[in-house]
């Protein structure tokens, strides 16, 4: 492939065409094709045609195509206008990683990756975007040694059921109905979050209980799942051993769900709620007052996680895997 022309070579273009010599007697002189040099005073047409010396004409012409070249460098990143407010409105309002917005889109047929959007960002300097990504990295904060308090003698819990006699069904996330449930906690002493996650559909459950007292907090997982799942629905519940949780026996006879218990502090046995826990600690930090917290914003942020879109389910969101088996069966 032949060379881009020299700045050297645009000053003898400028200097033959002054002497009137022909478009292919200067292709000749510079052993380049006619359509290399009428292509050249055509797109360099204002400079060639200055009232300068031939070698300000050329070296004019030159200072163009470079211009022109580096304004091509810069990639323009998400040329469509409709990724790019799709984009812009996901961050912004619905605050969704780039990851989420990439995958969604190119499920609705607008393949694009997620280093694209880091690149938009970087590239056209948006500092309004740029702080509506998550922030990477993890801190760790330094633990203080706490009084030892001497607590009251406990009531012996009913017998467990393990985590490992639950059935392969359950670990393999085959049907809906198999829930984790935990408390995200508050204000030492105050009220917490209930979280109820389907491990299938990822679908989010919150309710505030006034405190974890085992008689309260498991009256609020029985009205809870009366409320908002259907009956067909409640197979399994997978918890922590906190005392909250001391009252399954009741819980099972009310639903007619089973309770395992997973293995003392192996919280990755129910790391489909945990992981919920740390992206509500986005909305809800440690030491979160919920006595002040309306049940409306709760309710809201429990709709904002099961309308957004998620790797695991192809991108589909947990509503809608909850109403679709098909995509049950897609996500699985």
């Amino acid at each position: 492939m032949a060379s881009k022309l020299s700045g050297n070579e645009r000053v003898l273009i400028a200097k033959w065409k002054k002497l009137g010599h022909s478009l292919r007697s200067i292709a000749i002189s510079l052993g380049r094709a006619p359509s290399t040099i009428s292509a050249e005073l055509k797109r360099n047409a204002s400079a060639y045609a200055g009232a300068d010396e031939f070698w300000v004409r050329g070296r004019n012409a030159d200072a163009l195509f470079r211009a022109r070249r580096r304004q091509a460098s810069r990639k323009m990143r998400l040329k469509s206008a409709e990724i790019r407010h799709y984009t812009e409105l996901h961050l912004k309002e619905a605050h969704w990683t780039p990851q989420i917005i990439a995958g969604k889109l190119t499920a609705l047929g607008l393949p694009i990756t997620a280093q694209s959007i880091y690149n938009f960002i970087d590239a056209e300097t948006r500092h309004d975007l740029n702080a509506c990504l998550p922030i990477r990295g993890k801190s760790r904060r330094r633990r203080c040694p706490g009084r030892k308090r001497r607590s009251p003698p406990k009531t012996p819990a009913p017998p467990k059921r393990s985590i490992e006699l639950r059935a392969p069904e359950i670990a393999e996330r085959h049907f809906l109905g198999d829930f984790e449930c935990d408390a995200l906690l508050g204000k030492r002493g105050g009220a917490a979050l209930q979280v109820l996650v389907d491990r299938t559909a990822r679908k989010v459950f919150l309710k505030k209980v006034p405190s974890l007292c085992a008689e309260v907090y498991s009256a609020a997982l029985i009205e809870q799942f009366k409320q908002k799942i259907p009956e067909k629905y409640r197979n399994s519940i997978t918890t922590d051993n906190g005392t909250e949780n001391s009252w399954h026996v009741y819980v099972d006879a009310q639903l007619g769900t089973v309770s395992y218990f997973c293995h003392p502090y192996c919280a990755s046995e129910r790391g489909t709620v945990e992981n919920r826990n740390k992206a509500l600690r986005r909305f809800f930090p440690k030491g979160t007052d919920f006595d002040s917290i309306p049940d409306d914003f709760i309710e809201w942020v429990e709709d904002y996680f099961n309308s957004m879109p998620m790797e695991c389910l192809l991108f589909a969101t947990p509503n809608e895997v909850w109403a679709d088996r098909a995509l049950l069966r897609k996500a699985a």
